[in-house]
C-alpha cells in the first residue's frame, strides 16, 4: 500500500466517523456552541464569586485591625499568602474562559477592589456601633 492510498482511507475513514456522529447526535454543531458558552458563562461567574469572597477577606482585615494593630498585621499577611494560588487558579479559569492574559489581569485587579470594599465597610461598621449604643 502506497502513501497515497493511505492518506486517502484515514481521510474517508474520518468523514465516515463524522456522517456517523452527526447521524447519532444532530445536535453536535449545536453542542459545541452551547458548550464554548457555558465556558465564558463559568469565566463570569467565577468573577462574581472572586469579588464577593475579595469582600469577606477584606470584612476580615478591617474587623482584624479594630481588634489590634498586630492581630490586624497577622490577619492581613495571612490573607494575601491566601490570595496568591487563590488568584492564580482564578487567572487560569479566566484565560480558559477566552479572555486574553492582559484582560484577565485586568478583570483580577478589579476583584481586588471587594476586598478594599470589605475593609472600608468593616472599618466604617465600628463608627455605627458607637452611634447605636449613645
Amino acid at each position: 500500500m502506497n502513501m497515497n492510498t493511505h492518506i486517502q482511507q484515514r481521510h474517508t475513514l474520518k468523514r465516515t466517523i463524522k456522517n456517523q456522529n452527526q447521524r447519532i447526535n444532530p445536535d453536535s454543531k449545536k453542542a459545541g456552541k452551547d458548550r464554548a458558552n457555558d465556558i465564558k458563562i463559568a469565566g463570569y461567574l467565577n468573577l462574581a464569586a472572586d469579588i464577593t469572597h475579595n469582600f469577606t477577606d477584606g470584612l476580615a482585615i478591617g474587623a482584624s485591625y479594630l481588634a489590634g494593630r498586630n492581630v490586624g498585621i497577622v490577619t492581613t499577611i495571612t490573607i494575601l499568602l491566601h490570595e496568591v494560588p487563590h488568584e492564580i487558579g482564578d487567572f487560569a479559569i479566566l484565560i480558559k474562559s477566552g479572555c486574553s492574559r492582559k484582560k484577565a489581569m485586568y478583570l483580577q485587579l478589579l476583584t481586588a477592589v471587594g476586598a478594599l470594599s470589605g475593609t472600608v465597610v468593616s472599618l466604617l461598621a465600628e463608627g455605627y456601633d458607637e452611634m447605636a449604643t449613645a
